[in-house]
């Protein structure tokens, strides 16, 4: 009776022991797997969640940096954008690359992308800033070298005028020089003198009145300390008051000027040696003279080298 107690009281005990072990095994079971999983699974949420705010400040400091680029360019180069997100390229630029980055670098930053796919525009972005950065570089050469071609042209420009003038200049000096050497060429005159005569008792006298004069006439002196002449010519032009040429019946004729061609009242021919003083006279009859001023002139090779004037009342 005693055993059979002792059995029972074992297998009670076994009983309880098993009991408590399900119980020991369910918890840590259900500690393992069921209560794990459900803490881990917010964690990972987090996690989750905090990769895309970093992906999206990535995503907008990308954006930032790409606006950037574009201003600070558009800036240096005084140009503008068309509109926020537009970039206007100089038309002197090879910008088919420039706008290919640009496209793809949009087209990215735009459909919320993957952090993979930020740094593929990270790239893009610096490609960007190195190719406008060289096109900025050569723009500035470019633009340094226009600034010296035009120094250089201005330059030109100057030393052309500068040429014109002293062509101006030369060109003044070798008329002066030219008139020098023709008036050089040219008799000199002195001791012009002109008389009106009349007769009185068959002697010749002087007269100043228009109604008694008969003869005009004339006498000067000619030198030239140059040249020598086989055969010199002299002109003497007498204008009366009406502006007519007097002219003797014995002797007329046309002579050339600058001017065109000219009567003439006499005419000298000799030969002259240089430095010699030739002194020449001239006599003119008209069948009436004129109250007024008479203009008596000397020409040589059509130009006048000597002029006098005389009033008849």
């Amino acid at each position: 009776m005693k055993d059979t107690k002792t059995v029972s009281l074992l297998f009670i005990s076994l009983i309880i022991l098993l009991t408590a072990a399900l119980i020991l095994l369910y918890l840590w079971g259900y500690h393992k797997f069921y209560d794990k999983t459900q803490v881990d699974k917010p964690k990972t949420e987090v996690i989750k969640k905090n990769t895309a705010g970093n992906d999206d400040t990535y995503r907008d400091s990308l954006q930032k940096l790409y606006s950037s680029t574009i201003n600070n360019i558009s800036n240096s180069r005084s140009t503008s954008l068309e509109n926020s997100d537009q970039l206007h390229f100089p038309s002197d630029a090879g910008t088919p690359e420039l706008y290919k980055l640009k496209n793809e670098i949009e087209a990215i930053l735009k459909n919320h992308p993957l952090k993979a796919d930020l740094d593929i525009a990270q790239q893009k972005i610096n490609e960007l800033q190195i190719n406008l950065a060289e096109l900025h570089n050569k723009n500035i050469s470019v633009e340094d070298e226009n600034k010296s071609l035009n120094g250089k042209l201005n330059q030109l420009t100057n030393e052309i005028k500068s040429v014109e003038q002293n062509l101006k200049t030369n060109k003044a000096e070798n008329k002066t020089v030219t008139k020098s050497t023709k008036t050089s060429s040219v008799f000199s005159i002195s001791q012009l003198q002109v008389s009106v005569l009349m007769n009185n008792k068959g002697a010749e006298q002087e007269t100043v009145k228009a109604d008694q004069a008969e003869k005009f006439t004339g006498s000067f002196t000619v030198k030239n300390n140059l040249n020598q002449f086989n055969n010199a010519e002299i002109i003497v032009v007498v204008l009366q008051p009406d502006g007519h040429v007097m002219q003797s019946s014995w002797e007329s004729g046309t002579f050339d000027t600058p001017e065109g061609r000219k009567i003439y009242s006499s005419k000298f021919h000799f030969e002259y040696s240089s430095g010699e003083s030739k002194h020449l006279s001239f006599s003119l009859s008209v069948e009436k003279y004129l109250k007024g001023e008479y203009i008596i002139q000397i020409y040589y090779n059509g130009m006048i080298i000597g002029k006098t004037f005389k009033t008849l009342s």
